[in-house]
């Protein structure tokens, strides 16, 4: 059992008990209506995806444990699976020949488990990168 909540304006609109599969979904719409002065600095409609979708991927690259799901008009763009597996997201984002190429990264102490961690994966020398974010995904923990 879920709750779908309408919020409007910072005001709680509607409450209402739902059936729902586990974990959280969230539609955003008309996100700055009612901020006219926001609203004249937005970019096009394509820009401001592109910044929301760059957002969702950026977190499901940081969490790949979580299922991120983006819609734009109703149709499916991003779908991460919420492996837990930072290859398959980046398989997800950008295909799974480079994914296959990535070179896995473990700066992880087995003397020192509390210490700095840091896990990830990198692409191999010579392999041509449109952006140092394809090239290198860490994690680092403490």
């Amino acid at each position: 059992m879920g709750t779908e909540l309408r919020i409007a304006g910072g005001e709680v609109q509607d409450k209402q008990p739902r059936g729902a599969s586990p974990g959280t979904s969230i539609t955003i719409k008309n996100l700055f209506y009612n901020v006219p002065v926001r609203r004249q600095f937005l970019k096009s409609e394509r820009a401001e995806f592109g910044a929301i979708s760059s957002v969702v991927q950026n977190y499901a690259l940081a969490y790949p444990v979580v299922r991120f799901q983006l819609f734009h008009d109703s149709k499916p763009v991003f779908q991460s699976s919420g492996s837990g597996r930072l290859i398959d997201v980046f398989a997800e984002l950008y295909g799974t020949p480079l994914a296959r190429k990535m070179l896995p990264i473990d700066g992880t102490d087995p003397l020192a488990p509390d210490a700095l961690q840091v896990t990830g994966i990198v692409s191999p020398p010579g392999e041509a990168c449109k952006t140092v974010a394809v090239c290198i995904c860490l994690s680092i923990s403490a």
